[in-house]
């Protein structure tokens, strides 16, 4: 008997170890997926990016608008200075604004932008006002001869906007904006240009490049809002747009409508 139980262990250790064997050997064979752990941090990566990307400001793009000549008192009218009481319909403002930044402040509703822009504003005098200056004052003088087609100051910029903006959403798609804040400029060119007719019939375009005791630099009270694309702004310059004491305190107002990158 004791033989007999003896035979039955044996042939129950040697059935089961051939079965683990076997699974072992197929266990050899057996492809495991593994995963590449050096994609994941690619791919978190390129989230990160996206989300960056998706905080995006509201300055790049285009504007275009008109200017309006203010006194100290918000008018247009100078009484004791006409000649800067400008034509508003041939007074215009571009600007090309070509970097943008925004620094969050909360989550993408509320940050903080900046960037860089270039423009040009265009003031038309009325009737055949003509900018003077010397090393004390700048002034207009009406010519009694010439009938001008145009007569305008024009003034190139370098600007950078420090805007508190709010957004609707992380992109710009489909989103409400509106900004505030203040934008400073540096003058990089000025000019007088006088267009018209001889009484011959011979047109003539001249042009005077100086400073006319210009602000070297302004800075602009700024609102912008909008959605998407499409938009509108206004200016205000706090600082006067001539040097002080050279003439009358002037301070343009410029507004228009924006499309933004």
């Amino acid at each position: 008997m004791k033989s007999l139980f003896l035979i039955c262990i044996c042939s129950f250790l040697i059935i089961n170890s051939n079965h683990l064997l076997s699974q072992v050997e197929e266990g050899e064979n057996t492809k495991i997926p593994v995963i590449d752990k050096a994609e994941e941090p690619w791919e978190l990566r390129e989230d990160e990016e996206d989300d960056e990307k998706k905080n995006e400001a509201h300055w790049a793009g285009f504007d275009i608008g008109f200017g309006i000549l203010l006194n100290d008192k918000f008018s247009n009218e100078f009484e004791d200075n006409v000649y800067w009481e400008n034509e508003i319909g041939k007074s215009l403002t571009m600007s090309f604004n070509f970097f943008e930044y925004k620094i969050p402040i909360y989550r993408h509703f509320f940050g903080l932008t900046t960037g860089i822009g270039f423009g040009f504003s265009i003031f038309d005098l009325k009737d055949n006002y003509v900018l003077a200056h010397n090393a004390d004052t700048v002034y207009a003088v009406n010519d009694p001869i010439q009938n001008y087609k145009t007569n305008y100051l024009s003034v190139v910029h370098f600007s950078i906007p420090l805007l508190l903006e709010f957004a609707a959403k992380k992109t710009s798609e489909r989103s409400f904006y509106f900004s505030a804040g203040v934008v400073g400029s540096v003058r990089v060119g000025s000019s007088m240009t006088l267009k018209g007719k001889y009484d011959n019939g011979d047109k003539f375009n001249n042009q005077t490049i100086s400073k006319f005791q210009l602000n070297p630099f302004t800075v602009d009270g700024v609102v912008r809002t909008g959605y998407y694309h499409f938009g509108g702004f206004v200016a205000y310059n706090l600082l006067p747009l001539f040097k002080k004491d050279k003439t009358v305190p002037i301070h343009p107002i410029r507004f228009g409508l924006s499309y933004n990158f």
